[in-house]
């Protein structure tokens, strides 16, 4: 995957978001888009018209010229396709492209660390003819999917369905590359910490984990909530990007098998704390920004309350502290303030149509006089 880097976003960057948000380098258009589209744009309905995506990721630093190109890029590797409606293009997501989606977002946002039976899910690579880039886009799918590997030809997680996994291999490039792996589960011999161990390196992840918590615990809750609604979509977006840059890391493994420091729950917690005070504000954003070539604008599924859920039953059951859990129940979404956020919104657009109005007579009353006295002028 071409990677794009926003080198014209460090002022907005820099200069728009809060402390916790400013270390560091911009992030990267392509990998951006992805965390806008399966965040903000899937629970819309997955599909949105070109114009109104430059728009939404204007405020995040990205130019419409590295919009156009990295969204192009996404298209020819079959993530997303384009569907023309006059001069304008709908861009949605492919049959690829939304189950690679809606795997990830079960990865991010449902509950993590459930119970282990004691089973694990591997996949073994048979030995027909593979070509590099086959074994290349195998050992990265199933990475996504957080599959350890043992011995080069066997891949093991102890909780991924199985179905699900090869349903996520096919693609357009691969249609058939489930033909040479097959499927298996059973009790695994020896030590499971010790084929963690061998399968995951977990001990860098965790520290990142921490790091995570660390950059971010400068902004509450409460402090959240209370942003602006274009601010509070900026700062949810650069949250769940470097959170699901971490989750790609993250094989999800049940908490049975997870070192008893696994910095992994707490980040979890705290994510999913700011994530749900920042969710009213930042829908008002994307409630006003987003429309498809139609000009139809996009309900929001029902789904999208579900979205760390559990992240308060998780957090008291990892021990954290009850009253940081009682701050991840977050209220239902506030659509008053939607509300009211719509009605500004409309409100400024009937006064620059007026404005615009007034200036357009204006104009024409100073071109009148000139035309007359042109007139007067003729034989």
């Amino acid at each position: 995957m071409i990677q794009f880097y926003c080198v014209s976003s460090t002022f907005l960057y820099h200069f728009r978001m809060p402390a916790a948000f400013r270390r560091g380098a911009p992030p990267r258009a392509v990998p951006l888009i992805v965390t806008v589209f399966g965040d903000a744009v899937l629970p819309f309905g997955g599909r949105v018209w070109l114009g109104s995506l430059i728009r939404l990721l204007e405020p995040l630093g990205v130019s419409e010229r590295l919009a156009r190109t990295a969204v192009f890029r996404l298209s020819r590797e079959h993530w997303l396709r384009a569907e023309a409606l006059g001069r304008r293009s709908d861009y949605l997501l492919t049959d690829f492209g939304r189950r690679q989606f809606e795997a990830a977002e079960r990865h991010i946002y449902a509950s993590a660390h459930a119970s282990w039976d004691g089973r694990w899910r591997m996949l073994v690579t048979l030995p027909a003819k593979w070509s590099a880039p086959e074994r290349e886009h195998l050992r990265r799918s199933l990475a996504w999917q957080g599959f350890g590997q043992l011995d080069g030809n066997v891949y093991l997680h102890p909780s991924a369905p199985l179905e699900q996994t090869l349903a996520a291999l096919d693609s357009e490039d691969f249609p058939r590359l489930r033909e040479k792996i097959l499927a298996l589960t059973g009790a695994g011999p020896g030590d499971r910490h010790a084929i963690v161990r061998a399968a995951w390196d977990l001990g860098e992840l965790s520290r990142a984990y921490g790091a995570f918590v660390r950059r971010h615990s400068a902004l509450s809750p409460a402090a959240a909530a209370k942003l602006a609604p274009e601010r509070a979509f900026v700062v949810r977006t650069l949250l769940i990007h470097e959170y699901r840059r971490l989750l790609l890391r993250d094989p999800g493994l049940p908490g049975d098998l997870l070192p008893a420091d696994w910095h992994g729950r707490e980040a979890r917690a705290h994510c999913a704390r700011l994530y749900r005070a920042l969710a009213a504000p930042s829908q008002a954003h994307l409630r006003a920004v987003l429309q498809s070539s139609d000009g139809g604008r996009p309900r929001l599924s029902r789904g999208f309350a579900s979205r760390f859920r559990a992240a308060q039953r998780d957090a008291l059951d990892s021990g954290c502290d009850r009253s940081r859990a009682k701050e991840v129940r977050l209220a239902k979404p506030n659509y008053q303030f939607e509300k009211r956020q719509r009605d500004l919104a409309k409100k400024r657009k009937q006064e620059e149509k007026r404005l615009r109005k007034q200036q357009q007579k204006a104009a024409a009353a100073e071109s009148a006089p000139a035309a007359k006295e042109d007139d007067s002028t003729k034989p």
